[in-house]
């Protein structure tokens, strides 16, 4: 956590694992085997953007 924030709450935390679980089962079950690849080998953390009601997002 950076100094003068606070660290997110437990149910944000977890809202966050899920949606970025969902993103990765996506790509999983509909993408297609180049595109697949192309995301897992830039997959992390500051590739999920996190929306305003705490949705997230693969970018």
């Amino acid at each position: 956590v950076q100094p003068g924030r606070r660290p997110l709450e437990w149910n944000t935390r977890m809202k966050i694992a899920v949606g970025a679980a969902r993103g990765v089962e996506y790509l999983h079950d509909k993408a297609n085997l180049y595109y697949l690849v192309s995301i897992f080998n830039s997959l992390n953390n500051t590739n999920l953007i996190s929306l305003r009601q705490n949705h997230v997002d693969n970018s």
